[in-house]
């Protein structure tokens, strides 16, 4: 009950408008959220690059998609490539240290990819929650306008977020940081994978992620394994029909599992992004189990959780790299984050008050 109160009140909009009226908070949100600018993000990643971690960062949104984006979609992307090459993260003296995530939704200019921005790995699925699905699609919804720059940009095909996307991650592979697309609901992913399809010829080390929630993922991660692709594997959330997601925790898990191996035994670029021991544990046994080098995965954790595990891959020579959430739509991240966990956010709040 608590989990999905949590749920529908980071979707909800009247108390984004609240959160953003306070000033960015300390502590717990600042544990799990580095701060609202790019520049925040950049200089966290620099902290993170300089113990021998890899970064991606991570925009997490506007507050309210009616009043529009300032600028193209591609902006915010193209800033933090140019901060995490200006900061030394990138090229022949960082190699592979520094990823931008990027947000399919945000290129095709939609509202509910700002709203409602996924965290791959923040949240158990939610199958069948169809409340929250109705809530969002209400004509008297707070998040139901449309802005001039969604009106302006409503003819938006596939070849304009293609344009896009091709902009983001040429600018990215100039400078030696690479790009990981992610879907925003279940109904963006075929439209992401072509587009990735398209990208990878020139630029094989575009990235996508896939959330072991949804039903077909195993057979996406067979594809982009034969594929040699670099493949994000997420548990994955979002509210989506039930007939499309796995209902409870263990089931998510089976699929985990069964995308992890088949990312393992291929011959893509496993990352494993989870911060479930027995997932990590399960990860390292499969990656030996297939004769795998250091250097051909990665592990990947939310940033502010799990240091003990960060610190043991680390010890045990293994690629970690951390992801760093920025943004004005922390509160949203944050309470998803606190769905995910109550117990750990009640420990962050002790430690904090004393």
């Amino acid at each position: 009950m608590l989990r999905h109160t949590l749920l529908r009140a980071s979707r909800n909009a009247g108390v984004g408008r609240f959160a953003q009226r306070v000033p960015f908070a300390g502590g717990f949100a600042r544990r799990l959220v580095v701060g609202e600018r790019v520049e925040d993000a950049v200089g966290v990643a620099v902290e993170l690059a300089a113990t021998g971690l890899l970064v991606t960062v991570d925009h997490v949104g506007d507050l309210d998609p009616r009043q529009g984006p300032a600028t193209d979609p591609t902006t915010r992307y193209l800033d933090a490539i140019r901060l995490l090459a200006a900061a030394g993260l990138a090229g022949d003296d960082a190699p592979g240290v520094a990823d931008v995530s990027v947000r399919f939704g945000v290129l095709e200019g939609r509202a509910d990819a700002v709203a409602d921005a996924v965290d791959g790995d923040a949240v158990d699925a939610v199958a069948g929650d169809t409340g929250a699905a109705e809530q969002a699609g209400d004509a008297g919804s707070p998040w139901s306008g449309v802005s001039p720059w969604e009106a302006e940009n409503a003819g938006d095909g596939q070849d304009v977020v293609l344009a896009r996307a091709r902009t983001i991650c040429d600018a990215a592979a100039a400078v030696g940081v690479t790009v990981t697309f992610e879907a925003t609901d279940h109904a963006d992913v075929d439209r992401m994978l072509t587009v990735v399809r398209e990208l990878r010829p020139a630029i094989p080390s575009v990235g996508v992620t896939v959330q072991a929630h949804l039903r077909r993922s195993e057979a996406d991660c067979r594809e982009l394994a034969a594929a040699r692709a670099r493949v994000r594997l997420a548990p994955g959330t979002g509210v989506a029909p039930p007939a499309l997601v796995y209902g409870s925790r263990l089931d998510v898990d089976r699929s985990y599992v069964r995308c992890l191996r088949s990312l393992m035994a291929g011959g893509g670029y496993p990352m494993v992004a989870t911060h479930d021991p027995r997932l990590i544990d399960l990860a390292g046994a499969l990656a030996a189990q297939w004769s795998r080098a250091g250097d051909s995965y990665e592990y990947q954790l939310p940033h502010g959780v799990q240091s003990g595990i960060r610190a043991r891959l680390l010890d045990a020579g293994e690629r970690v790299r951390v992801r760093v959430p920025y943004g004005t739509a922390w509160y949203g991240y944050l309470l998803r984050r606190t769905a995910e966990r109550p117990a750990s956010a009640a420990s962050i709040l002790r430690r904090r008050g004393r």
